[in-house]
């Protein structure tokens, strides 16, 4: 994927990036495993690596605000709308959890701590 224009401005933008959550003695941290297909706009929980105590796991956005981007791929024009913070199938995968624990989605704006329900987000602004 090359030539990332947001809203027809070109910019520089980072495929998403995937990590378990990993529990130990009550306490939740990030894990050593992580993964990344390379693709801007996906990550596979499938794809992390096995790691003793995970519970979850956080991933990156890599925009944060609503916006049209197109790019090149494989020598084709692509794109769409994507949405800020965390999207229908972020929220179907972190209601698998059945541990109490949320999944994490980090975007240039915000840490959103989700479940299966919007209405149940927890949001924190990032320091800048």
């Amino acid at each position: 994927m090359t030539e990332f224009k947001i809203n027809e401005k070109p910019t520089k933008l980072y495929a998403e990036v995937m990590g378990n959550l990993v529990m130990k003695n009550g306490i939740v941290t990030v894990g050593e495993g992580k993964s990344s297909t390379g693709d801007l706009v996906g990550s596979d929980p499938n794809q992390l690596p096995a790691e003793k105590g995970a519970v979850g796991h956080i991933h990156t956005h890599p925009v944060a605000s609503d916006v049209t981007l197109t790019y090149m791929k494989r020598g084709s024009s692509d794109g769409g709308r994507f949405r800020a913070g965390p999207s229908p199938d972020d929220r179907k995968e972190a209601d698998k959890n059945k541990n109490g624990v949320r999944n994490v989605v980090v975007d240039q704006k915000n840490v959103y701590l989700i479940n299966g329900q919007s209405s149940q987000t927890v949001i924190i602004p990032r320091r800048k």
